[in-house]
């Protein structure tokens, strides 16, 4: 088993045990957690650093180019914006919803190829900026969507008066609409600028710009429910659950462009 893979799993573990405190603090009200969770996370997200700094000294090039290496650049990305608003916000419960996710797709990714075969062309500076790009985007849109997930459960609670654990727990509609809104807000430019530099490749290796293929098509559509999303924030006065709904429908499209559409795409493998 080569070092990078053993970083994988360590970092898995870490922040399994990193969710489970957060469970605790979450769920058994267990004040004293409250710390052990923030240093939990970063301390799985220190392994996860150091795991891709392995991966990048044995494979000598960025984690993109395949299902296992994206994904593991794509969870390093949103639990680093996650810890960026528990840092300023203390939005600390969202790793209870957070964790649990990148430990099951962490566990995911590691029975896929762990090793792309890189052509020439794939090579191509141009290609990784598009890449990552895109990835960056992911994970603001991640984080996004954790937070429409918690304003959905929290208005419903509020709707019904049924004001359960999650009710006391939960930040305000008001802080988790605006994380929401501005994580799509910083992940929007970099999609923009991942299908941009994607059509400026293309043109370079295939001439031409864009030729619908099931990927181009597909991350059109994500990018046009983003779009939407922020043209009807700014000028249809959108808030509140129809742009929670909006965001999670959003991240949804983001979820199957990267694992199903991809499965479906002869340019694309990731």
């Amino acid at each position: 088993m080569s070092l990078s893979v053993i970083a994988v799993v360590v970092t898995a573990n870490a922040y399994l045990l990193s969710a489970a405190i957060h469970f605790g603090f979450f769920f058994l009200h267990l004040r004293r957690w409250k710390q052990w969770a923030r240093w939990s996370t970063w301390i799985a997200w220190g392994f996860h650093s150091a795991a891709l700094i392995a991966w990048i000294v044995e494979a000598g090039r960025l984690p993109l180019f395949s299902l296992y290496e994206s994904g593991f650049f794509f969870s390093w990305v949103v639990v680093l914006n996650y810890l960026i608003v528990e840092l300023i916000l203390q939005v600390r419960v969202a790793g209870t919803f957070l964790l649990p996710l990148v430990f099951v797709f962490l566990l995911y990714i590691l029975t896929q190829p762990r090793m792309a075969v890189i052509s020439a062309e794939v090579s191509h500076l141009l290609v990784a900026v598009h890449v990552a790009m895109a990835l960056l985007g992911y994970g603001s849109f991640a984080l996004a969507f954790i937070a429409a997930v918690m304003y959905v459960l929290q208005e419903q609670q509020l709707r019904y008066k049924r004001f359960s654990l999650l009710y006391q727990r939960l930040p305000s509609l008001e802080t988790l609409d605006r994380i929401q809104y501005q994580f799509i807000l910083l992940g929007q430019p970099f999609l923009t600028l991942a299908i941009l530099t994607g059509a400026l490749w293309a043109s370079t290796v295939w001439g031409r710009f864009w030729g619908w293929e099931v990927k181009e098509t597909w991350s059109l559509v994500t990018w046009i429910i983003y779009s939407l999303y922020l043209a009807a924030r700014h000028w249809g006065r959108w808030g509140g659950r129809r742009a929670a709904w909006l965001a999670i429908g959003g991240f949804l499209a983001v979820m199957v462009n990267y694992f199903v559409v991809s499965s479906l795409s002869e340019l694309h493998n990731f």
